[in-house]
């Protein structure tokens, strides 16, 4: 469904796997900041501008104060004397989906990231209760130098798709850490890539956390005698309880001599503030759970999508507002297609510029979930 400035926010999934459930609205949340608000509506259609020289700092877009105009007329328009110079100085990793191949493109375009992931890759068992790597028809080797020719490693994203119980099976000995591991690192020699995302702390219990430690010391271990990057996705400290295992400053300095990243999931925030996708003091707080010891390790998460709101009973304003608590900014809206007053909440310029700004105070660096999702001119800031 597309909705709100029509061409621009369509609402998709944010997390590295699947959500289980649909976030809802409650009437406490805080959407009143209305200082300075303008509404404004425009008329007629606009025109997205073409790329030209000046960054969007040079025009001035990077401000708390924006307009639906303003982004429909300058989304497209990024810089193209920018666009091979890297401004952020930590590590940068661009998360690339099949499903917004439009991220594809990106990282060939711009010369801001350090590390790519496509999203390509599950760990799976078979019938025979045999290990497989599935996803290797993605592989792309003339897509993957062209990346490489930006400056960037290739660390494709693979998931963990074996359910608790087998993996609790398979961490009873120490033939079965070796299996995984020496699986994981011959696949990632074979296709010669640069290393690999893992993720597999979301579909943990709690009980499995101290074995799936001992196994990424191992895959660590035997990805770095082959000169191969380990990058980990981590959850943040959620404020409210989830039924997926803790990744807490205990896991973090077990495994900073083995894993040379982590991923962390800084976004599909579910505390007091409300629906926001990741708020800034919030974000702050997960990457100081982790503790102040080699900071540079983490990089945290910077959401490119939005939450979409539908049928809200009460009628609010329909300017774009930043809340002076999350750092994010929001529109109420009228949906085209239900007519409905609906909510959107998604990034923008001023409230990823204020994140880059928190990552370099932080020492960290960053990770993009998902670049297909971005607007163009968002990376006028990297």
């Amino acid at each position: 469904m597309k909705f709100g400035i029509i061409l621009l926010f369509a609402f998709v999934r944010g997390t590295l796997s699947p959500p289980k459930k649909k976030l809802a609205i409650q009437d406490d949340y805080d959407f009143d900041d209305e200082e300075n608000i303008e509404i404004h509506r425009e008329a007629t259609p606009i025109i997205a501008s073409d790329p030209v020289e000046e960054s969007v700092y040079e025009r001035n877009l990077v401000n708390e104060h924006m307009t639906y105009g303003e982004v429909m007329k300058h989304h497209k328009a990024y810089s193209t004397k920018n666009m091979k110079q890297k401004n952020f100085e930590g590590h940068t990793l661009a998360y690339v989906t099949p499903w917004n191949n439009h991220g594809y493109d990106v990282v060939k375009m711009f010369n801001k990231f350090s590390l790519v992931s496509p999203v390509w890759f599950q760990l799976k068992l078979n019938p025979k209760q045999q290990l497989e790597i599935k996803g290797d028809h993605d592989i792309d080797q003339g897509w993957i130098q062209e990346v490489r020719d930006t400056g960037a490693q290739i660390v494709p994203r693979i998931i963990f798709e074996i359910d608790a119980r087998s993996l609790a099976i398979m961490f009873k000995s120490e033939i079965g850490f070796n299996l995984i591991a020496d699986t994981l690192v011959k696949f990632t020699v074979k296709h010669g890539l640069d290393g690999l995302v893992i993720e597999l702390w979301n579909s943990l219990p709690q009980s499995l956390v101290e074995d799936a430690v001992h196994l990424m010391t191992h895959i660590g271990e035997k990805f770095h005698k082959h000169h191969k990057l380990t990058i980990l996705v981590v959850p943040p400290n959620h404020e409210n309880p989830i039924p997926s295992a803790q990744f807490t400053k205990e896991e973090f300095d077990m495994l900073k001599d083995d894993v040379d990243f982590f991923s962390l999931m800084t976004y599909d925030y579910n505390g007091h503030l409300g629906g926001f996708n990741a708020p800034l003091p919030w974000a702050e707080s997960c990457v100081e759970f982790l503790g102040d010891s080699d900071p540079e390790k983490i990089l945290m998460g910077l959401n490119f999508y939005g939450r979409y709101f539908p049928d809200l009973q009460n009628p609010r304003h329909d300017a774009i507002t930043m809340n002076k608590d999350a750092k994010e900014h929001f529109s109420f809206f009228v949906d085209q297609e239900t007519q409905a007053q609906s909510l959107l909440i998604y990034p923008s310029l001023y409230s990823i510029h204020l994140k880059i700004e928190l990552a370099r105070k932080l020492g960290v660096g960053l990770s993009i979930w998902e670049v297909g999702q971005g607007l163009d001119f968002f990376y006028d800031l990297f």
